[in-house]
């Protein structure tokens, strides 16, 4: 197996202030480009957008009013909500090719995925329900109630439930996803038009517009703790890949507030542009998936092989200090640690001639790798 690496460059939860989403694909398959693809909600288009140059493609003419995007796991399909339009375009992602529209949607806002890729969510904002939409198939499940003019919606890494945010019912409404059944709403504070999930999945972050608050919610009981105020109509939120910080726009007063997920303690307020709405992405956020690197060849029995090489970017602050490492040479494992660089640097005792691996396990979206390689045999 030789050297796999990735060109997943964003994780986005992005949502600009006129309605543009942005998300990143990489198609699993020995993808070579990465491309963004970014809605128009005024246009009716989704533009591609070629992350290695910048560059943007041709517009992709999907429904009326684009709002939110999703991309399947194994990166050949992107799902739109087309606000106005009532109905969700799928998108081949090889082609760049609007699919025929999935109509039965009644204000579709926004969208997810469950993680094996089977089934999307849709929250249908004039009909307080979420759709659950087959994806292979492309057609729609019984919806499912929830709360008043439901908007936001996020869903555990683990895919077990999905929240979504109640914007009219001041309510987060949990469902299951084995199930799709919706539990019990989840009291908030005013106007939660997003949410935000830890990567830990422990913790729903979701902003009240309404209340100049931010309240956090305990996944494993569904209960919800106490507003953290001290922010200004905060409209939208994101976590960073490391789950240490959530970033919220505040949304009338032209700033981001960091919050600290540890101690939930703000941080001091950035300035940005005018009106962030709703959108967040995290640079240098690769997904280190595996990197592969080969002895020198005739490594005779018993050959101490010493290897080392960068895991992640040590600007990505938010990936340090450290992080492990699993190193399969033949048949022993072994783990070892990056410093707070990034840097790790390992010995591996070769027992007959074979390869040496190392695999990433720690955080799977943090981190962008750099083949290892090895630099002495002795």
């Amino acid at each position: 197996m030789g050297p796999r690496t990735t060109h997943r460059l964003f994780v986005s939860l992005a949502l600009g202030v006129l309605g543009v989403g942005l998300v990143p694909v990489t198609p699993a398959a020995a993808a070579t480009t990465c491309t963004a693809y970014v809605t128009n909600y005024g246009g009716d288009t989704v533009t591609p957008i070629d992350v290695a140059t910048n560059t943007a493609g041709t517009p992709i003419a999907v429904g009326a009013g684009p709002r939110r995007i999703a991309i399947t796991p194994d990166g050949k399909t992107a799902f739109v909500t087309n606000l106005g339009g009532d109905t969700v375009t799928p998108i081949d992602i090889a082609t760049n090719t609007a699919g025929t529209p999935i109509a039965g949607f009644s204000g579709p806002f926004a969208i997810v995925i469950t993680p094996d890729g089977k089934t999307a969510y849709v929250t249908n904002g004039n009909a307080g329900t979420v759709t659950p939409l087959d994806v292979a198939l492309k057609t729609l499940g019984t919806p499912i109630g929830v709360g008043a003019s439901p908007f936001g919606i996020a869903i555990t890494p683990d895919g077990k439930t999905v929240y979504v945010a109640n914007y009219g019912g001041a309510t987060v409404t949990p469902i299951t996803v084995a199930t799709n059944t919706a539990g019990t709403p989840i009291a908030v504070g005013d106007s939660p038009q997003d949410l935000a999930v830890t990567p830990d999945g422990k913790t729903v972050y979701v902003p009240n517009a309404g209340s100049d608050s931010v309240t956090p919610i305990t996944v494993a009981t569904n209960i919800a703790g106490a507003p953290i105020g001290g922010f200004f109509d905060p409209y939208s939120l994101g976590t960073t890949p490391d789950g240490k910080t959530v970033y919220v726009l505040n949304y009338m007063s032209d700033t981001v507030t960091p919050l600290d997920v540890a101690t939930n303690t703000l941080g001091t307020t950035i300035g940005v542009g005018t009106g962030p709405y709703g959108g967040i992405a995290f640079a240098n956020c690769a997904n280190a998936t595996s990197l592969s690197v080969k002895a020198k060849s005739k490594v005779a029995k018993g050959t101490r092989v010493k290897v080392k090489g960068t895991l992640f970017s040590a600007t990505a602050a938010w990936c340090g200090p450290t992080k492990e490492l699993g190193v399969i040479a033949g048949t022993k494992t072994t783990t070892v640690t990056t410093d707070a660089t990034g840097a790790y640097s390992f010995k591996v005792k070769i027992k007959k001639k074979t390869r040496v691996e190392v695999s990433y396990v720690g955080d799977p979206i943090c981190g962008a790798s750099k083949a290892g390689k090895v630099i002495r045999v002795a």
